[in-house]
């Protein structure tokens, strides 16, 4: 069954708005982590001249993405009858070389920072021919990182496992700026197009529209949209003369009849089975621009998530970012605080009577480094004659530290540790400890990461499964 473009904005809709608050809070720990720890509700209206950040988040994250580059998730394949050990050696190779690849690597890498950070990452594995030659006829699969997952991934509301494995649809939404829009809809219908007029990608039923063309940043955002379906099909099962099966579907059969029947296969079997197709739709607000079907039997997009739960029927997912940023506001508003007070309290300056200084005015004007003279001058008598006191008769005082600050200072560093990174004790910071000491104190550390870890691991399985759901029509190997 085909959708059409309204279809496709009603599932969007659908999906962006199931998770609408766990995406927004998500998006606010990526501006938080990298880009500034100053710019949200809570310190944006302090009226502190200088606001400094005194990061000790990002050490936590290091700490967390080290351990799982340390600790790489292996796949290994297993044939299911234990028949063909060939087949799982070959798959076994391809996927370890496809994973050695810089925009595999890439994909990887990014979907961890992005999970560890906000709590949610995502790649995506698609068919490419080998080479651009015009004879070309090999296909490979290939990994793309997507950016932003958190932002712009809306999975199907149904949809409850971690790997998503049970997601009927997923939504992907991609910027373009006015020159790449018109290079992706030449690309993908032909047409050269002189202007970009686009609508709201928005079901007419809503009220909820999201913006598909920014007004003032001139970006538009397209959709890559897959959608899973069940189809009946028939299947063929063919025997060879050393009695071997082989199952091949009906719209195959008619490419490869020659062969199979010159290699002595036969008939033996036909029946009717269900399995899965993925049709992708790339949309703009207006138009679909492309369908096609994809290799495979599942939906080939690749989430990993931080910590993750359901809560009222509601998706929550969050890194190390969300129970940090508290203390670690204090800690950057204690610290800025400081900082005004250095750069804003009156320095320790003598204080004199009038007569004292009469006639060496220019003498006391210049502070610090501008005073040059070598040294100052006083009067020692009135100009009636009276004796002057030969110093000062008092001084202006340092403005003077809040006695809690140092208090909140080391608590705040302590609250970061305690929720992101579980520190080094100092009983085993000896550089003589044993063997023993270190495999514990290795444990203690990865237990910040194991969540993250075992999530990897969901999300490997996952991409395994794919992979090979692709493999069996992109290369020629057996099944």
């Amino acid at each position: 069954m085909s959708l059409e473009l309204n279809d496709l904005k009603r599932l969007h809709d659908k999906a962006y708005l199931s998770a609408q608050l766990t995406r927004e809070k998500g998006a606010d720990d990526l501006v938080f982590y990298w880009i500034t720890q100053w710019d949200d509700s809570v310190l944006q209206d302090s009226q502190l001249a200088y606001k400094g950040e005194f990061n000790i988040l990002r050490k936590a994250g290091r700490q967390i993405l080290a351990d799982l580059s340390m600790n790489p998730v292996q796949i290994d394949f297993i044939p299911k009858d234990g028949t063909r050990d060939d087949a799982a050696d070959l798959l076994d190779g391809l996927y370890r070389s496809d994973c050695n690849k810089n925009d595999s690597i890439e994909a990887f890498d990014n979907a961890q920072i992005e999970c560890v950070v906000c709590g949610v990452g995502a790649w995506e594995l698609e068919t490419e021919y080998a080479t651009k030659r015009l004879d070309e006829k090999n296909q490979i699969i290939v990994r793309k990182p997507i950016v932003e997952a958190n932002n712009n991934v809306m999975w199907d509301p149904n949809a409850k496992l971690l790997d998503k494995s049970d997601a009927d649809y997923v939504s992907i939404l991609e910027a373009f700026s006015e020159d790449g829009y018109k290079d992706l809809v030449y690309k993908l219908t032909g047409e050269e197009i002189d202007r970009v007029d686009g609508e709201s990608f928005k079901h007419p039923e809503h009220s909820y529209a999201f913006p598909w063309i920014l007004g003032t940043s001139k970006r538009i955002y397209v959709v890559r949209f897959y959608h899973k379906e069940e189809i009946e099909e028939t299947v063929y099962t063919l025997s060879d003369p050393f009695g071997s099966t082989l199952d091949v579907r009906e719209d195959e059969l008619m490419d490869i009849e020659d062969d199979l029947m010159g290699a002595g296969y036969n008939i033996i079997d036909t029946h009717v089975r269900t399995r899965c197709q993925i049709t992708r739709y790339i949309a703009s607000g207006s138009e679909i621009l492309d369908v096609c079907e994809i290799a495979g039997e599942h939906i080939p997009v690749i989430p990993v998530f931080g910590e993750h739960a359901f809560v009222e029927g509601e998706e929550h997912w969050e890194g190390v970012t969300r129970l940090t940023k508290d203390p670690q506001r204090l800690r950057n508003f204690a610290g800025s605080y400081l900082g005004d007070i250095l750069s804003r309290s009156p320095r320790r300056k003598p204080i004199f009577w009038q007569e004292q200084i009469a006639g060496f005015e220019d003498m006391y004007s210049e502070a610090g480094s501008e005073n040059n003279f070598p040294y100052l001058l006083m009067n020692r008598k009135s100009g009636d004659g009276t004796e002057i006191p030969p110093g000062p008769i008092a001084e202006m005082p340092e403005q003077p530290m809040p006695t809690a600050l140092p208090a909140v200072l080391e608590l705040s560093k302590e609250a970061v540790q305690d929720v992101a990174n579980p520190g080094v004790p100092q009983d085993v910071a000896d550089p003589d400890i044993s063997g023993r000491a270190v495999y514990a104190l290795q444990s203690r550390l990865d237990m910040q990461s194991i969540v993250y870890q075992n999530h990897t691991k969901h999300a490997m399985r996952r991409d395994a499964q794919v992979f090979a759901s692709m493999a069996k029509e992109v290369y020629d190997v057996p099944r």
